[in-house]
């Protein structure tokens, strides 16, 4: 299977996944204070265009980043870099009135266009702290950073691993 229909096999993936996903909880029960839905920006490893959808409650989401990893030399080096999550909410560390502290473990993939030659996928595994503002004003806001293990597994097989880190911030609709 060629690259390009890999990438096109994994957007198509992505898409499914997002149509599927079931619609029937309450406003209240969802999210990040009631809101299902968020899209903000990712900085870190990789940077890029960030959404998290919450599935009927606060305990299983899945998130996605479309973007790039940033080169100091070539900006994001004509590199795209497409991930797709499902994120688990185990418990919350502080509730207080001022804000929620969530920790998450997850596992997905990632789809790597390195170029015109290369591209590589494979297993994407984080780790990390969801900030979600309680305050009425502001209560659409979600700050989170996590580490992450990415693991190659195509074109050559089980090979190349790295461990990212990111922060980013969504606002939820």
């Amino acid at each position: 299977m060629s690259f390009s229909t890999q990438r096109s096999f994994a957007i198509g993936m992505a898409a499914a996944a997002f149509l599927a996903v079931p619609r029937g909880a309450s406003a209240t029960d969802v999210g990040v204070n009631g809101h299902a839905f968020g899209l903000g920006l990712q900085l870190g490893a990789p940077s890029g265009i960030t959404g998290k959808y919450y599935l009927g409650g606060r305990r299983n989401a899945i998130d996605f980043v479309v973007g790039g990893f940033l080169d100091t030399r070539a900006g994001f080096n004509n590199s795209l870099y497409l991930q797709g999550t499902y994120l688990w909410h185990p418990s919350t560390l502080v509730h207080d009135p001022a804000f929620d502290l969530d920790w998450y473990v997850g596992v997905g993939g990632f789809v790597w266009d390195l170029g015109v030659w290369t591209g590589a996928a494979g297993a994407h595994v984080p780790l990390g702290l969801a900030f979600d503002l309680n305050d009425p004003s502001v209560s659409q806001l979600q700050f989170y950073g996590e580490i992450a293990l990415n693991v190659n597994v195509l074109p050559n097989g089980l090979g190349w691993y790295g461990i990212g880190l990111a922060i980013g911030g969504r606002y939820y609709f």
